[in-house]
């Protein structure tokens, strides 16, 4: 088996339509999560699992980057994460979304590791900015999560969600966060033009061809001016649809 990344990006979105391939300082937004995800030594391999709708920007920009890419189910996101995980031998697998250009890679070779030395069934960090986390699944957790789950069931969109509301189930490990880090009232996700419009500015200002953003770099930005965070400050969290 493989320790890879599943990247799930699709075009649908309802507040944001098309986000994963806009441009961010040349390159579309998918671009950059997998250059990110690039720089993980601990990572086998990184796969794109997408939808079977309007799915062709997206395929092209995973090979572009030169990884594999997989179609799946446009909704069940669960039954995509477990097919693309056994089309590629992928255990554990490192979950990212396609909304998530600052993804932290700095925690990601101490979540695997962990994972791995305990043998967990999930493995994320305790706190995050929004947009920045990550979590380390086992294939094991996600085919025990879609046995209980009636095929249009919630939890399979949001394809981690049953296993931490089940501690019961699975063995569930968090991992404190660096103090640099801890950042919870930061939004650097992307799910309106708003937090896109911010994400641009600190691409802009930060960005360099060739290069990763380190995220201590962000954090100094937006204390140094904190006229940035105004921009997506309005923004609320859409909560989980049942």
């Amino acid at each position: 088996m493989k320790i890879g990344a599943i990247i799930q990006a699709r075009m649908e979105s309802e507040r944001l339509p098309g986000k994963v391939l806009m441009d961010i300082e040349g390159h579309p937004m998918l671009w950059h999560i997998i250059e990110r995800l690039k720089r993980i030594s601990t990572l086998d391999i990184l796969v794109v699992a997408t939808s079977y709708k309007n799915n062709k920007g997206i395929l092209d920009v995973a090979r572009k980057c030169g990884i594999e890419y997989f179609v799946g189910e446009e909704d069940d996101v669960l039954k995509r994460y477990i097919d693309a995980s056994k089309r590629f031998n992928i255990d554990p697998i490192v979950r990212a979304t396609g909304d998530n250009p600052l993804l932290a890679i700095e925690v990601v070779d101490r979540m695997v590791h962990h994972h791995i030395e305990t043998s967990a069934d999930c493995t994320t960090m305790d706190v995050l900015p929004l947009g920045l986390g990550t979590e380390v699944l086992s294939i094991k957790a996600l085919i025990k999560t879609h046995s209980c789950l009636e095929k249009t069931h919630y939890h399979r969109e949001h394809v981690s969600t049953f296993i931490h509301e089940r501690p019961d189930m699975f063995r569930l490990e968090i991992l404190e966060t660096e103090p640099y880090l801890r950042r919870p009232e930061l939004r650097l996700t992307v799910d309106t033009i708003e937090d896109l419009t911010l994400i641009r500015e600190i691409y802009r200002r930060l960005y360099k061809e060739g290069e990763i953003i380190d995220i201590s770099e962000v954090i100094n930005l937006l204390d140094k001016r904190k006229e940035l965070l105004e921009i997506n400050a309005h923004i609320r969290q859409k909560g989980i649809a049942k």
